[in-house]
């Protein structure tokens, strides 16, 4: 197996809207030292260079025509994905770089009836099959490297193995927070080898982006090194007409240290750390009329911005037994500031305004978790998991904001000042007992929530108050399955989710909220035909949800933005889903997926209005995409890759009640990328370009923010964020 490390060299050019080059940071020279480091070990390499296929994806390599069989750790063990009885996306690194996917928006777009996005406040807003919320909710989890994420869920997507979208409920093996399902990030890991990887962008809007990532071998066979960074840079799309700058430029970097000790073939241990810091503006929202009123200018009185900062550390033990049972131990902690500084009042330029900011000691989130469990080998007759888990996860909000007028600055006034902890413990199982062809799955997570949080000062509540909520859960999942010699899988399944109660904390009162609950109904078939030439996975599911948790904005002067999680009500979500891969030629694949989706309240109210019979939001009925990849020899020793993708979201409702004129229109959206290079990979360019139609879309929105008549703009009752428009991108990548 030959190990294939890249180099990527770019120029800095001004294309598709650049004004500028960049200006780089010391991350970007620790990219050049890691990616130089990659270039002079070959020299060092105690092996011979050997091509590399990635752990998470094999193929064979007797027939290239044939389709790669995709290996995920999503249920905590390696597995083919076509013997999962669930709804599962896998997508390689590899197929990361080809379609261009490096922050969680593209993710998004890549399965269906999945909305995903980054809010203006660096976090996420995602929704699975109707279940999840957009806002403070959580309702969907994130997971790197086995821990779960709750601090930096935007991260770039670098240097990852593969990425894997579970959808349903999967608080059996992960817990609270993943009701509707769970995003998997899975790093490379270290390499007994040399290889190593460096790689460079210039684009639209002045954009610059560098990643380098270097493995080194400390003893052979024993410990080995990886280190990787990246560096981001981009002036952004959202202009400011008002100050003639920028509206939210920005920055971004990350390092990563990876140690692997392997004294014996059943012993190891993993260590991660890692350091990222993110910038962009804040809350650059556009005041509008209504949702087909469209524009990127965002005219603010004064600059904005959001920082922050992660670091965070996972040590795992692996410990194989002469039965080869395996014990596995988890222990992570993640420290991560954030501050923000932005415009409340959205006056009019030139008039005095409101600004809310971060005051100091605000007290940064923080996250320790301490997983154990005990995995047996698979047999063919039954396998089996059984561990233990722990969080204390606090301060996951900003808790200490105040706000002062400009120009001229006032004195300061404190409208938040509290504290948060969350404290959880869970026992979970699960079971397979194989019967020739069936397959019969059980498991059951039973845990307990507890959430604090302490008040000090609350927009427009009483001060020095605090509340408690404890939630405790059992969350069954059974499953049966039935494989035919073909590799054809026929499932059942059925789970319960939950996402625990917390507390109001940046509304006008500390008022607990419940847990919400669902169950999930799926029944699904995948496999493949033609000798691996063509894949499939079809399913249609049913979720029954219960107090449903929901949040609602609202701007109340002189406070801006206040934020009230409750409890609306009950909804029943029912759809269907297809996926097809099919290899046409050795080089030629096509990929195709659809999703029908009817996500409705039954017996919900906001605000005392009854919403019965109205969709849930950010729901779209019908979502899909389509993709070509293609890839051949062109002359002597070159090879031409191509990808292109389109993606359809369906018109769907922003808001609970379904206000007439508040729905956001169906659009679509296109990305491609073309490259050439060595047939051995050992170099590449590459342009690419996102969004290749300039189709006008929202990530965000909130009908009805301004009472009428007091926006900042004649007509403006409503508030988004605009999507990206066209970017274009070139790259030249070496590998050796």
């Amino acid at each position: 197996m030959k190990t294939i490390s890249s180099l990527t060299l770019a120029g800095c050019a001004s294309i598709g809207g650049g004004r500028s080059c960049a200006t780089v940071s010391a991350t970007f020279w620790l990219a050049i030292a890691v990616g130089t480091i990659a270039l002079v070990s070959t020299s060092w390499a105690q092996r011979a260079d050997q091509t590399s296929t990635p752990t998470s994806v094999t193929g064979n390599l007797s027939d290239a025509s044939r389709l790669d069989e995709i290996i995920v750790s999503a249920r905590k063990r390696d597995e083919r994905v076509s013997d999962i009885p669930e709804s599962i996306t896998a997508i390689s690194a590899s197929e990361l770089i080809n379609k261009g996917i490096n922050d969680v928006e593209a993710l998004g777009r890549e399965t269906p009836n999945l909305q995903l996005n980054m809010r203006q406040d660096l976090t996420t807003n995602v929704v699975i099959r109707g279940v999840g919320a957009y806002g403070d909710v959580l309702g969907v989890g994130f997971n790197i490297d086995n821990v779960p994420n709750f601090t930096d869920q935007t991260m770039r997507l670098e240097d990852l193995e593969s990425v894997e979208i579970l959808k349903g409920p999967q608080g059996t093996l992960y817990g609270g927070s993943a009701i509707g399902g769970i995003v998997r990030y899975v790093s490379k890991k270290p390499k007994f080898d040399w290889s190593g990887e460096f790689r460079a962008e210039v684009g639209s809007y002045n954009s610059l982006n560098v990643f380098a990532a270097q493995n080194l071998v400390l003893v052979p066979d024993q410990l080995a090194l990886r280190l990787s960074g990246y560096d981001v840079k981009t002036d952004g799309y959202i202009t400011n007409s008002a100050l003639g700058i920028d509206g939210s430029p920005s920055t971004q970097y990350g390092v990563r240290a990876m140690l692997l000790y392997q004294p014996t073939d059943s012993v190891s241990a993993l260590l991660t750390l890692r350091h990222a810091r993110m910038r962009n503006g804040a809350d650059e929202y556009i005041p509008r009329a209504q949702v087909t009123s469209f524009t990127h200018d965002a005219p603010f009185f004064k600059p904005t911005s959001n920082t922050r900062t992660t670091d965070g550390a996972v040590l795992e033990v692996n410990a194989d037994f002469a039965s080869r049972n395996r014990l596995t131990s988890i222990s992570s902690y993640t420290r991560t500031p954030y501050t923000i500084d932005t415009d409340i009042s959205f006056s009019p330029p030139g008039m005095p305004g409101l600004s809310l900011f971060t005051l100091p000691g605000n007290r940064p989130t923080e996250v320790a978790t301490q997983e154990f469990r005990l995995t047996s080998p698979s047999t063919d007759t039954y396998d089996w998991l059984v561990g233990l888990y722990a969080a204390d996860i606090r301060n996951v909000l900003l808790n200490r904001v105040g706000i002062a007028s400009y120009v001229p600055t006032s004195a300061t006034t404190v409208i938040n000042d509290f504290s948060t902890d969350r404290i959880d413990f869970a026992g979970f199982g699960t079971f397979n007992y194989h019967i020739g062809n069936f397959t019969v799955g059980a498991g059951a997570r039973v845990g307990e929530t507890r959430y604090k949080a302490n008040v000090l000062i609350e927009a427009g509540g009483l001060p020095n108050q605090s509340a408690s909520i404890t939630s405790r859960s059992t969350l069954p999942k059974l499953s049966v399955s039935y494989k035919l010699d073909s590799g054809r899988l026929f499932y059942a399944s059925a789970a319960k989710g939950e996402e625990p109660g917390a507390i109001n904390v940046t509304s006008t009162a500390p008022i607990p909220f419940k847990s919400e609950t669902a169950n999930s109904y799926e029944i699904g078939s995948k496999g493949n035909w033609l000798d691996r030439r063509f894949e499939y996975e079809v399913a249609a599911f049913y979720v029954k949800n219960k107090d449903h948790q929901a949040q609602t904005n609202r701007f109340i002067p002189p406070y801006g933005l206040v934020a009230i999680i409750s409890n609306v009500g009950d909804a029943r979500t029912y759809g269907t889903e297809a996926n097809v891969n099919w290899r046409l030629a050795t080089d030629l694949t096509v990929r195709a997926s659809a999703g029908y989706l009817n996500a409705k309240w039954q017996q919900a109210a906001i605000s005392g209005v009854p919403i019965d019979g109205k969709f849930v939001p950010n729901s779209p009925t019908v979502t899909g995409s389509l993709g070509i990849a293609y890839s051949r020899p062109v002359f002597t020793g070159l090879r031409f890759d191509g990808d292109f993708d389109m993606s359809y979201a369906n018109k769907f409702w922003w808001d609970l009640a379904n206000t007439p004129g508040t729905a956001n229109p169906a659009y679509w959206l296109g990305n491609a990328r073309i490259a050439i290079g060595s047939e051995s990979k050992s170099w590449q360019v590459s342009l690419s370009a996102t969004n290749i139609f300039g189709v006008h879309y929202w990530t965000e929105y909130n009908p009805g923010f301004y009472v009428p008549g007091t926006g900042p703009c004649a007509g403006c009752t409503d508030l988004g964020a605009a999507g990206a428009p066209r970017q274009i991108f070139a790259a030249i990548s070496l590998r050796h």
